[in-house]
């Protein structure tokens, strides 16, 4: 098994609780509207382990009953490996729609992102899933699984890079 699916593994054990604390508690339904910032801390392919990459994130929900839609910017050092060099740091603007469940919010994201590195800078997409529970007060922890493509990273051809995030957010 690689080293990546062992974080990958690893990380997202402590995960598979939050749905069973969700139902632990089904008259609890929190609301998801609002604006929110936080920070991750990211695993991603190709990066030694132990690397602890950090990402700030901040966005904005709007709760429609059984969806909730919204968006999302996010900066990260990313330091993941790239044919001809490193991306130093991913910039990401994504599109997030969830279904809450009591006080957790299982969704999937798509967007847009822009890496930076040695080389010069370079655009693709992305897509993903998290899960996000409301803990206590406005605070929230989660977990989100990314794939980025770049299509032509540097000139060199197709580009794929796997995170995973740990996450915690403030929601005002």
């Amino acid at each position: 098994m690689t080293r990546f699916f062992k974080i990958l593994l690893l990380g997202g054990l402590p995960l598979l609780a939050l749905p069973a604390a969700a139902l632990a508690d089904p008259l609890s339904r929190y609301n998801w509207t609002g604006t929110y910032v936080g920070g991750n801390l990211d695993f991603q392919r190709g990066v030694p382990i132990g690397a602890g990459l950090i990402s700030l994130h901040a966005g904005a929900d709007r709760d429609m009953g059984t969806m909730v839609v919204g968006g999302e910017f996010e900066i990260s050092n990313a330091d993941a490996g790239a044919p001809g060099g490193m991306i130093d740091w991913m910039t990401r603007a994504k599109l997030r729609v969830g279904v809450p469940t009591g006080r957790a919010l299982f969704y999937a994201t798509v967007g847009g992102v822009r890496s930076d590195s040695n080389t010069g800078a370079d655009y693709g997409v992305l897509a993903g899933a998290g899960i996000e529970y409301n803990v206590v007060g406005r605070w929230t922890l989660g977990g989100e699984v990314l794939t980025h493509h770049f299509p032509d990273f540097n000139g060199q051809g197709s580009h794929n890079v796997q995170s995973v995030s740990a996450r915690v957010s403030y929601r005002f």
